[in-house]
C-alpha cells in the first residue's frame, strides 16, 4: 500500500465517522417530541395559535368527548390532543402547522388527518351543530334578520 492509498483510506474513515456523527445528531429521541401542555401558554399566545380562548376550547373538548373515540393505548392521542390538532388546523389551514414541528400538537400528518376528521364529524353532529347554528324557521324570523343587517 502506498502513501496515497493510505491517505485515501484514512480520509474515507474520517468522512465516514463524520457522516455517522451527523446522522446520530439528526436522530431525535422520541421522548423529546412529547407535546407540551398548550393550556400553559399565555392567553394571548393560546388565542393566536388556536383562535379560541382556553375556556371555549375546554368547552369544545367537553362537547365532543361523547362522540370522539377515547384512547385505548398509552401512545394513542387524547381527546384534548385531537381537538387541539383540529383547532390548529382550522386556525392555520395547514397540516404543516399541526404536525412534527408544533410542540403543542406535534403529531404525524396521518394522525392529524384522522383527528381532524373525527373531531369535525363530531362537531357536525346535529345535536352539537344545532346548538350553535340557528336558521330562521318562519318568514318573520327571516325578515327580522334581514332588517338587522341594514
Amino acid at each position: 500500500m502506498n502513501v496515497e492509498d493510505f491517505n485515501n483510506l484514512v480520509m474515507n474513515d474520517i468522512i465516514r465517522d463524520d457522516i455517522d456523527d451527523a446522522i446520530d445528531q439528526e436522530r431525535v429521541p422520541r421522548d423529546i417530541l412529547v407535546p407540551r401542555d398548550a393550556f400553559n401558554l399565555t392567553d394571548h399566545k393560546f388565542i393566536k395559535l388556536f383562535r379560541l380562548t382556553k375556556d371555549v376550547t375546554r368547552d369544545v373538548i367537553d362537547i365532543v368527548t361523547p362522540y370522539v373515540v377515547a384512547p385505548t393505548r398509552e401512545s394513542a392521542l387524547t381527546i384534548t390532543a385531537k381537538v387541539l390538532a383540529t383547532l390548529r388546523f382550522f386556525a392555520s389551514g395547514s397540516y404543516q402547522e399541526v404536525t412534527g414541528s408544533n410542540s403543542f400538537v406535534g403529531i404525524s400528518q396521518a394522525s392529524a388527518s384522522r383527528a381532524i376528521n373525527e373531531v369535525t364529524n363530531a362537531l357536525n353532529r346535529p345535536e352539537i351543530l344545532n346548538r350553535f347554528i340557528k336558521y330562521p324557521e318562519t318568514m318573520q324570523e327571516l325578515e327580522a334578520l334581514s332588517s338587522n343587517k341594514q
